[in-house]
């Protein structure tokens, strides 16, 4: 049921068109790789509340099935998926993940960053290895344009996963990248920052 303290706004994530020193955090779970990132982390520093938290997460994809065989057939077809994007004409560009910490620092919007290396476990069979490919936005973009799932190689997935997982449900170690900042008071210059790792088990 819709609850009155939440509320839901268009925007983008360097004109977000809220007002300045809203939020205690900001949260952005598997999207920054999407986000222009200097206009960005200057949004970011700007709604934040002094001390506040722009925490952005990303998961390590797919979840580790402990095949080579199911690894391999995913690795292959998101290849497929890579060179056919690459192929046309006004792919939305992005940027890479294993860069976002470095340019949180590089930013000087953020007193400090850091990364944290969290895992976590589920149950999976062969159906939630494809669901998580079909779940991707460029696998799901490239469908939507006519690509048969053949030329994708997602048949190939479906029958290395069956072969390998079946409909048995499998323990897949998921882990979990999220790096988080805290902002800089606003108007205040923010240095270039400071960035460690440390990692641990997510519930």
């Amino acid at each position: 049921p819709p609850r009155p303290e939440i509320s839901y706004r268009m925007g983008v994530s360097h004109a977000t068109g809220l007002p300045d020193g809203c939020a205690d955090i900001i949260t952005c779970v598997q999207a920054l790789h999407w986000m222009e990132p200097g206009g960005t982390f200057l949004e970011a520093q700007r709604i934040l509340r002094d001390g506040g938290v722009f925490a952005a997460v990303d998961y390590d994809w797919p979840p580790h099935t402990l095949s080579w065989r199911v690894a391999l057939a995913y690795d292959a077809c998101m290849a497929r998926v890579l060179s056919h994007e690459a192929a046309r004409r006004n792919t939305p560009q992005r940027w890479r993940k294993e860069d976002h910490l470095q340019r949180m620092q590089d930013s000087g919007c953020f007193r400090y960053t850091t990364e944290l290396l969290l895992h976590h476990t589920e149950d999976g069979d062969a159906a939630r290895i494809v669901g998580v490919l079909l779940s991707q936005g460029s696998v799901a973009g490239l469908l939507k344009r006519g690509m048969s799932e053949a030329e994708l190689g997602i048949d190939e997935l479906r029958r290395v996963a069956a072969q390998e997982l079946g409909d048995t449900p499998h323990c897949l170690p998921q882990p979990v990248v999220s790096e988080s900042t805290s902002t800089a008071k606003s108007g205040e210059t923010g240095g270039t920052g400071h960035g460690h790792r440390a990692g641990g088990p997510s519930e």
